[in-house]
């Protein structure tokens, strides 16, 4: 058929009144919808592709031309080299564009070609206010399907795959009826000759001028008048056809996908038959199957471009960027249909003819790497996927005059690819930039940004980062609430990370109010037995769990494991985790026994899998030892920390972070349990460290400042406080909220550097307030004595004894208090009272200084006697008791021997 075409095309070029071929291109170059005015002055030229040029010649004064080719080249492809302003000064801008690339030399060297040109920016002077009435329409057109999924939500009894297919639907017009595309449409209306225009396209054109819709205007465009009028000649059939793609197009901006596609098959079918050029025939099969691709219609979308690039090929001397056009549309639709390897095959095919052309066509390569890589990442393959999206940069580094619009696509696959490596601060920064793009060129609720927010705000969490990871994610919560309703599932997803965030950030009252409108959305749009709604019960139950209502949470995650159970049997390996999240409930009420329960019943499915998922099971042996170390069970904890170590370090693909973590539990284990071994302890810090040092994970951090703070530890239980400080102020380098003040303030307590001491308490009190209800006031008022500041030790020693009124350590505050001041009897006296309320530190009464003042008084030694009695009462308690009880036994026998003699 392309051939016969084809021929039957060259036939009729062929036809000439004077029976011979035609060297001639001649016509008019004339003004917008301006009643025919000329358009004077313009320069104008020609070329057949490497054969020959015409004249150069300028536009007469009605604006004529004639181009004459040194040779008879009717039929051949003519590129014209338009001026770019009038002989009054005035900048153009030509309209017809679509006919000028397929203008040909006629058989008829009196047939008139017409170039249509208007004043340079007056088109988007229009535009604009199209622009607002597609907009209205379009919004209504959604608003439409958005009102029948709320009905559909509102019945006793869904429809939940026609709940899932209108979700979807939204998707697509929400991305269809972007800002930039509804300015082309508006654009494409403005650029309507209404010189040339039929009846029925002026009706329309004036409906949408007195600000009708486009629902209304478009009735004016009747389909079955401009179908028959296709075969009453040449003429009607170009006014007809030029009705039939005005009413596609408006038919596109409502989302009427059948009633474009029928108008396209319609012209298609009479263009066959009127052998119009293969050129224009090979575009009008390229734009139904753009139909049909944003009706969603993907296989039949390929028949379309597949007969497009058959014609192209039956074509010579075609541009190669044409070729390169079309094998990229039809990569484009191999890789919606997933068929990923088919769409890098096609999309190379464009490579190569691209890279034939080097730097003609830099917009274009760039697509196509883009293209390329897109593939990759859904054949799994990121590196290459990197790569490819690595040269689309280069290119757009080599070209910065590209489209804004290809450049912010390129940043954004380039940032999802680095979310896929895990390389997150590179993915931030390119999300970044593709965001200032994107927020240049978009509207403000284009639900592309909200796309790019979410996957910024994603990279940012990664890193830890979640406070500036919620300003993204609601930010596109903004987005998606207005452009996709208050019920779509995309919106409950975005809804559930941005609880996830608040979770992390321990805000878990926001956390879960943010869960809940998640699931109130998933109630509604998924079946009551679905596993999406399993989900979005286990993501509740934990953000409860964190808020320590741990009822709630449990009444949530037994909803999430009946329906796992109903759904996918009780052997299933999705059910470990929801065992797994159950025993951890258990676990926050202090029932371990019942914890190990459910952890060992997730173990056993996973032990038991015919496919043992090596990352599951690390995890699920990790948490059981975290249980018996809980239980103070230290050997067994060691004993499945281990398991949990080979799993994990065997597991290629596994987030080494979480093997870091491992390191550092083991660490804790050896450092502050019964086994304990400070070698071992030291070993297994450093090992998680050295893990951290190789990402940007903030849990580095963590590991780091525990590695001081047991190394702090030692050093202070030996005395060497200088040592113990240098490691905790190794922590206030890290982060100063995480260090542990109180304990720096002991340092410079003992190291005798008292203000140093009463800041570093003030720090611990900013940072724990819940800490003045334990011993602050006792260690600050102690700091405030022995630096003299009697009065503010005065307050801090009236708190504490408010706090601990019969605890021995609250009068020994008083008698150093006392005693610093020379009041030796109120010491003396608060000291007796100490002792009596059990105060025993034998070793601070030898040796604080504050106690000097006291040592010559005989008081001073009968109460340090009297310490060291009851000391030795209460460290021989047990062997006074049992002689006691001895000696009483004894004489109890020896009172009834004596009965009995007598």
């Amino acid at each position: 058929m392309k051939f016969l075409l084809l021929g039957f095309f060259l036939g009729f070029s062929f036809l000439s009144i004077s029976g011979q071929s035609n060297n001639t291109l001649r016509g008019k170059m004339l003004y917008l919808s301006s009643g025919k005015k000329p358009a004077v002055g313009v320069k104008l030229s020609g070329k057949i592709k490497n054969l020959e040029s015409a004249n150069i010649v300028y536009t007469t004064d009605d604006g004529s031309y004639v181009l004459v080719f040194p040779h008879e080249r009717d039929g051949n492809l003519v590129i014209l080299d338009i001026g770019k302003d009038d002989q009054g000064g005035n900048l153009l801008e030509v309209v017809n564009t679509k006919e000028i690339e397929v203008c040909r030399i006629p058989a008829d060297p009196l047939e008139e070609f017409e170039i249509i040109v208007c004043k340079k920016g007056s088109r988007d002077l229009v535009a604009q206010k199209y622009y607002n009435i597609i907009k209205a329409s379009s919004d209504e057109a959604i608003s439409i399907i958005k009102q029948e999924m709320d009905e559909l939500l509102t019945l006793k009894e869904k429809d939940y795959k026609k709940i899932t297919s209108l979700s979807q639907r939204i998707i697509q017009m929400e991305e269809q009826a972007d800002s930039l595309k509804i300015y082309r449409e508006a654009f494409q209306i403005a650029s309507i000759n209404k010189d040339n225009a039929s009846s029925r396209i002026l009706k329309y054109l004036t409906l949408l001028d007195e600000g009708n819709s486009i629902q209304e205007s478009r009735e004016a465009l009747d389909l079955k008048s401009a179908s028959s009028e296709l075969s009453m000649g040449m003429n009607n059939f170009n006014n007809a056809l030029k009705e039939l793609k005005t009413r596609a197009n408006a038919s596109l901006s409502i989302f009427d996908f059948n009633d474009a596609i029928t108008c396209y098959d319609t012209i298609i079918t009479y263009s066959e038959k009127m052998g119009l050029d293969p050129l224009t025939l090979s575009d009008q099969y390229n734009k139904t199957a753009d139909i049909h691709v944003d009706a969603g219609l993907y296989q039949k979308a390929l028949d379309y471009q597949q007969k497009s690039i058959s014609i192209l090929e039956s074509i010579s001397q075609l541009e190669p960027i044409l070729f390169a056009n079309s094998y990229n549309d039809l990569g484009k639709t191999h890789f919606k249909l997933n068929q990923f390897q088919q769409a890098m095959d096609i999309h190379n095919k464009a490579l190569d003819i691209l890279n034939g052309d080097v730097g003609k066509y830099p917009g274009e390569l760039a697509q196509t790497y883009n293209h390329i890589g897109n593939a990759f990442i859904g054949l799994g393959n990121y590196d290459q996927a990197l790569d490819y999206h690595m040269l689309a940069f280069k290119v757009h580094e080599e070209y910065p005059d590209l489209k804004d619009q290809y450049l912010s696509e390129t940043y954004v696959n380039l940032g999802t690819t680095y979310l896929f490596i895990g390389r997150f601060s590179e993915a931030r920064a390119m999300l970044e930039k593709a965001i200032s793009v994107q927020e240049k060129i978009m509207s403000k609720q284009d639900p592309k940004l909200a796309v790019s927010y979410n996957y910024l705000g994603f990279s940012l969490a990664s890193m830890g980062s979640y406070e500036s990871a919620l300003t993204f994610q609601l930010k596109a919560i903004g987005i998606q609430e207005n452009s996709l309703g208050l019920n779509h599932p995309e919106l409950a997803t975005t809804y559930t990370v941005v609880g996830s965030t608040f979770d992390k950030l321990q805000d878990f009252d926001q956390s879960i109010e943010y869960l809940l409108k998640a699931m109130s959305i998933n109630e509604k749009v998924l079946s009551p037995e679905s596993l999406e709604l399993a989900t979005a019960y286990n993501n509740i139950s934990m953000s409860y769990q964190h808020n320590r209502e741990h009822d709630i949470a449990y009444e949530y995650q037994k909803k999430a494991i009946k329906i796992q159970e109903k759904r996918l049997g009780k052997k299933h390996p999705e059910l470990s985790i929801s065992y797994n999240n159950l025993g951890l409930i258990y676990q926050s009420l202090g029932d371990y026994e019942s914890t190990l329960k459910y952890q060992k019943k997730g173990i056993n499915i996973l032990e038991g899998a015919p496919e043992t998922n090596i990352s599951s099971l690390g995890n699920s042996y990790f948490n059981i030892g975290s249980t018996y170390d809980l239980l103070d069970r230290p050997a067994k904890a060691l004993d499945y920390y281990l398991k949990a170590g080979k799993m994990m370090e065997s597991n290629k693909d596994l987030d080494r972070n979480s093997l870091a973590w491992l390191f550092n539990a083991m660490a804790n284990l050896y450092a502050y349990s019964k086994i304990y071994d400070q070698g071992k302890a030291l070993f297994y810090f450093n090992k998680s460290i050295d893990i951290y040092k190789e990402s940007d994970h903030p849990n580095k951090e963590n590991v780091s400042a525990n590695l001081y703070r047991f190394k702090a530890g030692n050093a202070f239980m030996l005395k060497n406080y200088e040592e113990a400080l240098k490691e905790h102020l190794a922590i206030v380098e890290i982060d100063e909220k995480r260090a542990d003040w109180t304990n720096i303030g002991l340092c410079y307590y003992y190291s005798s550097m008292y203000p140093e001491a009463i800041e570093a308490y003030i720090k611990s009190a900013a940072f724990t307030p819940e800490i003045k209800s334990s011993y602050f006031y006792n260690n600050i008022g102690m700091a405030y004595a022995k630096n003299g500041k009697f009065e503010d030790a005065f307050h801090a020693f009236a708190k504490n004894e408010e706090l601990f009124p019969k605890e021995g350590r609250t009068f020994r505050n008083w008698a150093l208090y006392y005693a610093l001041q020379g009041e030796k009897e109120k010491a003396i006296e608060s000291l007796e009272k100490a002792v009596d309320l059990g105060f025993k530190d034998k070793d601070w009464l030898e040796t604080d200084e504050s106690m000097d003042p006291l040592r010559d008084d005989p008081s001073f030694h009968v109460i340090f006697q009297k310490m060291q009695h009851v000391n030795f009462f209460r460290k021989n308690l047990i062997w006074i008791s049992s002689i006691c009880v001895i000696t009483i036994v004894a004489l109890i026998y020896a009172f009834r021997m004596k009965v009995a003699r007598d």
